[in-house]
């Protein structure tokens, strides 16, 4: 599975767990367990989406300033 791939799994597991069991009935372990990957490797994908998601707000937000 690519980083692309994982990432979109982990998203679609994600939305299943919150509409399943709630915000708070979601955890990060119970995802990684759906994707079936470690919880390392669900931290690591996250981590890199987030630092991306949040360069390219602040980059937008800079820009439009």
């Amino acid at each position: 599975m690519t980083g692309e791939d994982l990432r979109e799994r982990i998203k679609e597991v994600a939305v299943e767990n919150i509409n399943t069991n709630g915000f708070h009935g979601t955890t990060i372990r119970n995802i990684a367990r759906d994707v079936s990957c470690s919880l390392m490797n669900l931290a690591i994908t996250i981590d890199k989406f987030i630092g991306l998601a949040s360069r390219f707000t602040y980059h937008s937000t800079v820009m439009r300033n």
